[in-house]
């Protein structure tokens, strides 16, 4: 990689500053060739741009998946791990979301009936599973 500075190349930005400028299955398979064998991450000097900008990734893709395949790994099975955890937060986000907009509802139309030790905070009940299912949703977004 040219220099190892924050942003001189996405693979050494993914690697080196664990940085994630790539789809999520794109950046599982170049974690895993760089298990395998890093000499071959040098072969790639503008795609990487691309990729990071959603640019040609099929071609990516399948350059990424050949290299592992020559390598003797199933490059389907590592994209299908990583699209797999990549839509677990998405229906996280949306079920934390669901229930904290349902709590919301039940505590603004005051069908939840608290104790009198739980009164003051019955408006921040509902917040965790808010906060948390915006920050999985924020995370889906910027890993799309």
């Amino acid at each position: 990689m040219p220099n190892g500075k924050y942003g001189d190349h996405p693979i050494n930005d993914l690697l080196e500053h664990k940085a994630h400028p790539f789809p999520c299955d794109i950046e599982a398979l170049i974690l895993k060739l760089n298990e395998v064998d890093r000499s071959s991450l040098d072969k790639f000097e503008m795609e990487p741009f691309d990729w990071a900008r959603r640019i040609n990734l099929k071609q990516g893709r399948s350059r990424l998946h050949s290299l592992l395949i020559a390598r003797g790994y199933n490059a389907s099975i590592i994209s299908l791990k990583a699209r797999i955890s990549h839509s677990f937060y998405l229906i996280s986000a949306v079920l934390l979301l669901s229930s904290g907009f349902y709590l919301w509802n039940l505590i603004y139309n005051e069908t939840l009936i608290l104790t009198k030790e739980f009164q003051k905070l019955d408006w921040t009940m509902p917040l965790a599973p808010t906060v948390l299912g915006l920050v999985l949703l924020i995370r889906w977004i910027k890993n799309r």
